[in-house]
């Protein structure tokens, strides 16, 4: 199974923090309904073996969500 977890953009991540944890389970997608414009994130995941011991987390996806700077070039034009 795999847990996502959810840091802000700078923010060195601790996988210690549950509250940064937005999903555990066997889905092998995720949606992220949480998130708020104008911030950016970078998000991790880490599986489990059978053993339940979990592995190092590795970034796959940093975003800017609703970055300000693109919206305003979207609005000059």
């Amino acid at each position: 199974y795999f847990a996502v977890y959810r840091f802000e953009k700078n923010q060195v991540p601790d996988f210690n923090r549950l509250d940064k944890m937005l999903y555990l389970g066997k889905k092998n997608s995720f949606e992220d309904f949480s998130a708020e414009r104008f911030r950016g994130y970078t998000y991790y995941i880490t599986s489990f073996d059978r053993l339940h011991n979990e592995s190092k987390g590795f970034a796959v996806v940093s975003t800017d969500y609703g970055n300000k700077d693109k919206e305003k070039e979207a609005n000059l034009k």
